[in-house]
């Protein structure tokens, strides 16, 4: 079947995970004129609780050798101006937080 948020992770997870995620959010695709702090005011007042969200929904996720990557859509998290999203969760946190890690890349 299809592999959920559930069949890896405790609910307890996801806050962990959000918070990981907030932490390690990069702007990809970002107007180059745009500095990091420009970004971070162009956030959304909701940003925090999209990034929750997107961490319980695996179809947000890419995962590969070193570990996951959270996608988010234009508009999700900041106007478009700043560019697309992604946050980037390591191998090792994913292994520590899972309860199903054969699921995971080894």
């Amino acid at each position: 079947g299809e592999l959920t948020y559930d069949t890896l992770f405790p609910k307890e997870a996801k806050a962990t995970l959000a918070d990981a995620c907030k932490s390690r959010l990069h702007a990809h695709d970002a107007d180059e004129a745009l500095s990091k702090a420009q970004v971070a005011e162009m956030m959304s007042p909701d940003y925090a609780k999209s990034i929750l969200t997107a961490v319980g929904n695996l179809a947000a996720w890419t995962f590969n050798t070193d570990g996951a990557r959270v996608h988010f859509s234009p508009y999700e998290l900041a106007p478009y101006a700043a560019g697309s999203f992604e946050c980037r969760l390591p191998l090792d946190l994913l292994r520590d937080l899972s309860t199903a890690g054969q699921h995971l890349p080894q």
